[in-house]
C-alpha cells in the first residue's frame, strides 16, 4: 500500500514510512527506515529476507517496547475508542509473519 497526499511524495509503502515514527528498523548492509507500529517493524525481516534490527519505543511509558502488559493495557485503558488485544512477542511475530512474509515474492 503506497499514501500519497495530494502534492507530496510517497510517504508510506507497506507499513514502512519516510517519516520518522517510534519504531526504527535498521536493516543489516542497509538503510535504517521507520514502520507505522512494532506489527509492521517485526514483518520487514520476512518480507525483505534481511537481518534487521528494531528499535521501538512504548507510546504510555517511552520505555522500549514489550516493556509490559500493564502498560500495553493502561494505555488501552486511557484511550477507550481503540479496540485490540494486547499479544504476546510469539503473537506479534507471527502476525508480522503471516502479514508480510511473502509480501514481496513473485
Amino acid at each position: 500500500m503506497i499514501v500519497q497526499g495530494t502534492g507530496y511524495p510517497p510517504q508510506v509503502l507497506v507499513g514502512v514510512t519516510i517519516t520518522p515514527t517510534s519504531h526504527a528498523v535498521a536493516i543489516v548492509g542497509g538503510p535504517t527506515a521507520s514502520a507505522m507500529c512494532a506489527v509492521d517493524a517485526l514483518g520487514i525481516v520476512p518480507m525483505l529476507g534481511r537481518d534487521v534490527t528494531i528499535a521501538s519505543t512504548d507510546p504510555y511509558s517511552g520505555e522500549p517496547v514489550f516493556t509490559s502488559h500493564t502498560n500495553a493495557n493502561a494505555w488501552l485503558d486511557e484511550h477507550p475508542a481503540v479496540s485490540g488485544v494486547v499479544l504476546t512477542k510469539k503473537q506479534m511475530l507471527q502476525l508480522g509473519v503471516d502479514i508480510f512474509g511473502t509480501l514481496l515474492e513473485d
